[in-house]
């Protein structure tokens, strides 16, 4: 799965959860939604290599962006 895909699988439960203001631009550094996010792709971490390297990507980025801030 690509990190795009992942990232729109993200949207899509938290927008189920109810944070209707979820996007692209936000989901990896709002504080609540990467909190939220972060909970989903770590779940489905150990489900195959490829899957885990994308998870990987993401939280990296995740982080990265946090250490700016």
């Amino acid at each position: 799965m690509t990190k795009d895909k992942l990232i729109d699988k993200g949207i899509k439960k938290l927008k189920r959860f109810g944070f209707t203001n979820v996007n692209k631009d936000n989901l990896l550094v709002d504080e609540v939604y990467v909190f939220y996010f972060k909970r989903f792709i770590l779940i489905m971490k150990g489900e195959n290599p490829k899957l885990d390297h994308t998870i990987d990507e993401l939280l990296m980025i995740i982080n990265n962006k946090a250490k700016r801030e």
